[in-house]
């Protein structure tokens, strides 16, 4: 029996484990609590001095936090955790009394929950509304700076279509019919979404004004969805001819459409006072500076109505899309370089080469550019529509050496969605080739 004693004790030493006399250590972690490690041994305080400055010396020679002070979670509550300052506080979402919650909220079983009839977020909400700045669930809008599609609940009905941001497809705005409206489509500075109402001759501007679904055994789309969405610009502009395109200015938020015109176009605002002439308006900015597009090249034209070329963007310039940048632009091109390159035009006309866009990542394929399938977001990131071989994606793609990912994959919907029988209702948008929104 001896003998298999100083055999196991042989084999542990031979496997390289060691057994340290008790006191011994490398770093304090190996210490009781209080203890610190000097010079491989675990010693006591000699004064607050040896301590942290949220400690002080103990009569048994520990540091120990001060009052109000921590060393550890174990130390606060359980709702609590022990920050980078060493005291004690709320973690997200939890709470010890009201004041550690929002105003909109109260402190319940350590829990910081909605009162009544207030929200912290859209899931507190009807699936068809949003949690409103102000905390309470209604009108739902769409963060200009960001992107979003159109598409639908239900591919097989035209009263179910549906906008929601690109990253949250369970976030549907439902309010349209079979009547309309049709694209183009953007959402203005204050979030709302504008859309062409109609489509020919007699097609006119209206701003969204989402709808509320209802249950009766199953979930039924809005009737007459459209009927309370407030005009811009009203149909039978341009002499009844139609308009052949709009736009809206960053920062205002105003409404210019377009009419065919000797040499490009004559613009009007939503009054139909007109506003100038000239070549196909891109992009707005707050300031009243244009980037148009004038025969083979560009150029700026301030709210004076003087205009510079753009240089550096010549006559083979593919468009893809383009923004504002405040009182700047972006311009996407994607002529030649096997990936889309962005340029940065300044007020004075001169385009700067930004750089090239992140490659689109492995099994998907993105679509010919097109104003319905590729969008600049706010931070000059481009989207655009495609797919993976099956379902629909939104590609993400920043500049390189930027990592492209997919934003938005409809084989992604999960199990259950859609499923209009079902409460609560999951919505998950499909956007079946719908297009891409964002802001001016």
């Amino acid at each position: 029996m001896r003998a298999l004693g100083a055999f196991a004790l042989g084999a542990l030493l031979a496997a390289g484990c060691q057994l340290a006399p008790p006191g011994e250590c490398a770093a304090s972690a190996d210490c009781e609590a209080g203890l610190t490690c000097q010079g491989g041994i675990c010693t006591g305080c000699s004064g607050d001095a040896a301590c942290g400055s949220w400690q002080t010396c103990s009569a048994t020679r520990r540091c120990v936090s001060r009052p109000g002070a921590c060393s550890r979670d174990a130390e606060c509550a359980a709702w609590e955790a022990c920050g980078a300052t060493h005291t004690c506080a709320a973690r997200p979402g939890a709470c010890g009394t009201a004041a550690d919650c929002g105003g909109w909220e109260a402190c319940a079983a350590n829990r910081c929950q909605p009162l009544a009839g207030r929200c912290s977020s859209q899931a507190d909400c009807a699936w068809y509304l949003g949690c409103t700045a102000a905390h309470v669930c209604g009108r739902p809008t769409f963060d200009p700076g960001a992107v979003a599609m159109w598409g639908t609940l239900d591919p097989t009905s035209c009263g179910w279509r549906a906008v929601a941001p690109v990253d949250h497809p369970e976030q549907a705005r439902v309010g349209f019919d079979c009547a309309g409206p049709t694209a183009p489509a953007a959402i203005d500075p204050a979030g709302d979404l504008l859309y062409t109402s109609v489509t020919g001759a007699g097609r006119g501007v209206s701003r969204f004004e989402p709808d509320v679904a209802s249950f009766a055994g199953a979930w039924l789309p809005p009737p007459a969805p459209l009927a309370d969405d407030p005009v811009v610009v009203a149909t039978g502009a341009c002499g009844g001819a139609g308009f052949d395109h709009w736009l809206v200015q960053a920062g205002s938020g105003d409404v210019l459409y377009a009419c065919e015109a000797v040499g490009g176009f004559d613009y009007f605002d939503a009054a139909g006072a007109a506003r100038f002439s000239g070549p196909q308006v891109l992009a707005w900015t707050a300031g009243g500076l244009r980037l148009a597009r004038a025969g083979a090249g560009f150029q700026v034209v301030d709210a004076g109505g003087v205009s510079r070329p753009v240089t550096a963007l010549g006559a083979s310039v593919a468009l893809v899309a383009a923004r504002t940048d405040g009182e700047a632009f972006w311009v996407v091109d994607g002529a030649g370089f096997g990936t889309p390159r962005r340029y940065a035009v300044s007020a004075a006309g001169l385009a700067v080469f930004d750089g090239a866009y992140a490659d689109v990542p492995a099994g998907v394929a993105v679509e010919a550019p097109s104003a319905a399938a590729a969008v600049l977001d706010g931070a000059g990131v481009l989207f655009q529509r495609g797919t993976d071989g099956q379902h629909d994606v939104v590609v993400r793609r920043p500049l390189a050496p930027g990592v492209a990912s997919v934003a938005y994959r409809e084989a992604a919907a999960p199990v259950g969605a859609d499923a209009f029988g079902a409460q609560p209702f999951l919505p998950f948008v499909r956007l079946g080739g719908g297009p891409l929104l964002t802001g001016p």
